[in-house]
């Protein structure tokens, strides 16, 4: 994982939503989402189906992550 993806990872898990993010880092909110896409392809569970990983939180596996340290 990428320094700036490990930033978004724990402003995420901070609890801040994908705005609050962009402004702080200066980005656009679009930029926030596409590394928040690559987060979730390298933390998402790929043993979920993909119509059951709809139902998967991203924040809340971004915030796990974190806490488990992933982020690393």
């Amino acid at each position: 994982m990428s320094p700036h993806e490990r930033r978004i990872l724990a402003l995420v898990a901070e609890g801040r939503f994908n705005l609050g993010i962009a402004e702080q880092m200066t980005c656009q909110v679009g930029t926030v989402e596409k590394h928040l896409s690559a987060i979730t392809s390298k933390l998402g569970p790929s043993s979920i189906d993909p119509p059951q990983r709809r139902g998967v939180n991203v924040r809340v596996l971004a915030a796990q992550a974190f806490l488990r340290g992933s982020h690393r």
